[in-house]
């Protein structure tokens, strides 16, 4: 995967990327949104000084519900097709992207675990890819 300049950072040696739907998206879209907002800020504490990055990507339903009066940037959709080496990673209508990557495999197992706690039983993952070896 070729990360694209100013979405993505080089990846670390190990990346957990996940992508989550939401029963109810329209009644919970501004909490899913605060959640997200808050990863990077949980990221850093539970990282504690190891180098890290998270990124997070709202899906278009998701984006529309908690903008409502921004249009949508141009080129706006669903989660394209990717191959992460030998793992393809299908198009989506996800609700959420979570992108995970540090030096240890164990770091982002943690933040990824802790934020979907703070999903609880609204969000389901649908989609899970862990990549070692910093390119992809």
């Amino acid at each position: 995967m070729q990360c694209q300049e100013g979405v993505l950072k080089a990846p670390y040696q190990y990346s957990l990327i996940q992508k989550y739907i939401f029963d109810d998206l329209p009644l919970i879209a501004m909490n899913v949104a605060r959640i997200g907002a808050q990863t990077p800020g949980m990221a850093y504490e539970i990282a504690d000084g190891e180098p890290h990055f998270v990124t997070i990507g709202f899906g278009p339903m998701n984006w529309l519900l908690i903008t409502p009066d921004i249009p949508a940037p141009g080129g706006f959709r669903a989660f394209d097709e990717i191959d992460v080496e030998d793992e393809e990673v299908p198009e989506s209508e996800g609700d959420l992207l979570l992108y995970f990557s540090s030096g240890y495999p164990k770091l982002n197992r943690e933040l990824a675990n802790q934020v979907g706690e703070l999903f609880g039983k609204d969000g389901e993952l649908i989609e899970e890819i862990e990549v070692e070896g910093g390119e992809h």
